[in-house]
């Protein structure tokens, strides 16, 4: 995981403020550990996957990925919790995790981290308003890339995602415990059919 981790990092680097010649995946398994009050430990693994989009893409994020005032990158991280637990809520990360509201959350079986474009205050993914929507009006490039984030980059992770947990769910030696992770986010994306930035 830590080789996996640098190599993350040495390709973003090395790609810098440039558009990638090509998209950059890398996942890997790992295992958090957490003491409680009681000095009772618990630990859960999850399923980490980082994606840096690359290669084709649409002539609005070609721009804004170059636009210097905005010093953003093509990059989302995906985290799927391989245990079950009835009560978790994927929650929206920007490096650190948004304030926990109803807006900041997934709504997906996951956690999600991109280089988002957020509010003032840094407690809100920034996102058209439904007037915007509706009249086509113009809206800032903030919101614009935050658009092409979720659209382009943000869905091809998922997609990549549940396309790999149902490969690995086949191999039962391999990946102990994600046929019943696939089933549940199959079943939570059922239910929720709206984009990850209807709750931002």
């Amino acid at each position: 995981m830590p080789e996996k981790r640098k190599q993350l990092h040495e390709y973003m680097k090395s790609v810098g403020n440039s558009l990638a010649e090509k998209s950059y995946m890398t996942s890997y398994n790992m295992k958090i550990e957490m003491k409680g009050q009681n000095e009772q430990h618990t630990e859960n693994e999850w399923y980490v996957m980082h994606y840096y989009k690359g290669g084709d893409m649409s002539k609005e994020l070609k721009t804004l990925s170059q636009d210097e005032t905005l010093s953003y990158s093509p990059y989302v991280s995906l985290g799927l919790p391989l245990f079950r637990d009835q009560e978790f809520k994927g929650h929206v990360f920007c490096l650190m995790p948004l304030p926990l509201q109803n807006e900041s959350l997934t709504g997906f079986p996951l956690h999600v981290n991109g280089y988002f474009a957020l509010t003032q205050n840094r407690r809100h993914v920034k996102w058209p308003t439904a007037d915007q929507t509706k009249n086509k009006a113009h809206m800032d490039k903030t919101i614009r890339w935050n658009k092409c984030l979720v659209i382009e980059v943000l869905a091809e992770a998922y997609h990549m995602l549940i396309n790999e947990t149902i490969q690995m769910s086949k191999n039962k030696k391999e990946c102990k415990g994600y046929s019943s992770t696939y089933l549940h986010m199959h079943t939570r994306s059922q239910k929720n059919n709206q984009r990850l930035g209807n709750h931002s």
